[in-house]
Parts: structure tokens; sequence; C-alpha cells
């Protein structure tokens, strides 16, 4: 039987999100794999600083905002924490192609969209 080592899960900031971090506890229950990761594309789309700047108060970029919301509800959902460690990977380009370009980087045996 083929093993599911290494999944990959990719996120976009939307509801969908909990239900793939759920169907993400449940693989890693069923398969047993060695790395779990949670992934998202921020499209690089170029934002004038003017809507940027209404977005936040912050003066941190928008892809470590991004990577921190990404983090918490992976955190708040996924429930193995405990015993498989996720990675949270945020990713700036072409959506598609960073998603394929980390796949094949690092072996990902299913990736979940």
């Amino acid at each position: 039987m083929f093993k599911f080592d290494n999944l990959l899960f990719c996120l976009d900031l939307t509801e969908m999100d909990e239900s793939l971090i759920g169907y993400a506890n449940f693989m890693v229950e069923t398969f047993k794999p060695s790395s779990v990761t949670f992934i998202h594309v921020m499209d690089t789309y170029e934002i004038p600083e003017e809507i940027t700047g209404t977005l936040t108060d912050s003066d941190r970029p928008l892809k470590d905002l991004l990577k921190e919301e990404i983090e918490e509800k992976v955190q708040e959902h996924y429930k193995h924490a405990d015993t498989l460690k996720p990675i949270v990977v945020m990713e700036e380009g072409l959506t598609v192609e960073k998603i394929v370009k980390y796949a094949r980087k690092h072996k990902t045996d299913l990736a979940v969209m």
C-alpha cells in the first residue's frame, strides 16, 4: 500500500480553511504521516500603499500578518500538534506555480486544495 508520508494542505483564508484543517486531522489519524504542511500563497498584486495602509495599523508586512492569521487558524483547529507539529508556509507569487514548486521540493505525496 502507498504511504502518504508528506501531506500538503492549501489554505486560502476563507471559511473552507476550517474544513481543510479538519480533513487534515482525519488524514493524520488515518495515515500517520511524517509531515503535515499548511500553505497559503499570496498573489503578487501591486497594491498601492494608500490601500495597504488602511488594512492595518501595523508597520509589519502584509505577508507576515497573513501568515500569523493562518497560524492562528491552524492552532485553533489542528488537533495533533502534540504528536505531529504542523508546518505553516507563506509564499508570494503565482498560486499554482508556488504550490507545485513547494510540493516537488518537499516530496509531497498528497496535496489537498
